[in-house]
């Protein structure tokens, strides 16, 4: 697990940032909860040694959704 780990998370983050993506958030144009989970799991890269920069697009998309002042506010108290 230690080591094939950090290489699933990476693939499953490559999915995403190639195939998932559908425009600014997750789904296209509409911001859903998609977004905040995929937020709270990018959280988790840096254990895998991984961060939200090596995904250009959904680095972008939480840049995005951490300007929301709702998003600040449960990441302050988090």
């Amino acid at each position: 697990m230690t080591r094939k780990a950090p290489q699933t998370v990476r693939d499953s983050f490559q999915l995403i940032e190639d195939k998932m993506m559908r425009g600014p958030y997750v789904m296209g144009d509409t911001y859903t909860i998609a977004d905040l989970y995929l937020l709270a799991l990018s959280r988790w890269l840096p254990a895998s040694g991984l961060t939200v920069a090596d995904f250009p697009k959904i680095d972008a998309m939480i840049n995005r959704i951490m300007e929301r002042p709702a998003v600040q506010k449960v990441v302050a108290i988090h």
